[in-house]
C-alpha cells in the first residue's frame, strides 16, 4: 500500500500529513508492507526537510521524489502512479498535501482497495447546504450524463485507487 501525498510549498502543512500517514501503516493497516511517497514538485521550498524531522528515524517508509522545476499536480500523480505501478502496490491513498487528515481517514481510504472491494475510493465531505453549487448543480449533473455514475465529489483531491485501476489505465 502507497500512500502519495503531492505537495507544491506546503512545507508547513506536510508534517502533520506524514505523520498520519505513519500512523497510519503501522497501525491502523497493521500487517501491510506499505510506503509514503512524497512527490515534492516544489523541492526547494523546505517541504523534504519538514518531512524528515516528523519522521525522525523511521526514514526507510519514505520516498521524496524532487521533480525537476514547477510541475502541474497532474504530472505529480502520474510520477505518483509509476512509482506505484514499478512497486506493485495493491492500492494508493492520494492525500492532498494541504488536507488535515487522520491516521483513520487515510485507513478507510485503503481498506477497500486492500480487500479488492473496489478499485477507486473518494471521500465524501459534509458541506453546508449553499456550498458547492457549481459542483451539485453543472459538473455532478454532466458527469452522471455521460459516465451514468453519481459521484458527489467528481474533483476529490483525496482518493484511493487499486494497482488494478492504475495498470488498466
Amino acid at each position: 500500500m502507497i500512500v502519495g501525498v503531492p505537495v507544491s510549498s506546503q512545507a508547513g502543512a506536510i508534517g502533520d500529513i506524514v505523520r498520519s500517514a505513519r500512523v497510519a501503516l503501522t497501525r491502523e493497516l497493521a500487517g501491510l508492507r506499505g510506503r509514503i511517497v512524497v512527490v515534492d514538485t516544489e523541492p526547494t521550498d523546505g517541504t523534504a526537510a519538514q518531512v524528515e524531522l516528523a519522521l525522525g528515524d523511521d526514514r526507510d517508509c519514505l520516498i521524496v521524489l524532487p521533480a525537476q522545476g514547477k510541475v502541474s499536480r497532474g504530472r505529480a500523480l502520474r510520477t505518483l502512479f509509476e512509482v506505484a505501478l514499478e512497486r506493485g502496490a495493491r492500492g494508493v491513498a492520494a492525500i492532498d498535501g494541504t488536507a488535515a487528515v487522520t491516521p483513520a481517514w487515510i485507513a478507510n481510504l485503503a481498506r477497500p482497495l486492500i480487500d479488492g472491494a473496489f478499485d477507486f475510493v473518494a471521500p465524501r465531505y459534509r458541506r453546508h447546504p449553499f456550498d458547492g453549487a457549481l459542483t451539485r448543480s453543472i459538473v455532478q449533473p454532466v458527469f452522471r450524463a455521460c459516465f451514468g455514475v453519481r459521484i458527489e465529489q467528481p474533483m476529490a483531491t483525496e482518493f484511493g485507487c487499486s494497482g488494478r485501476l492504475l495498470e488498466h489505465v
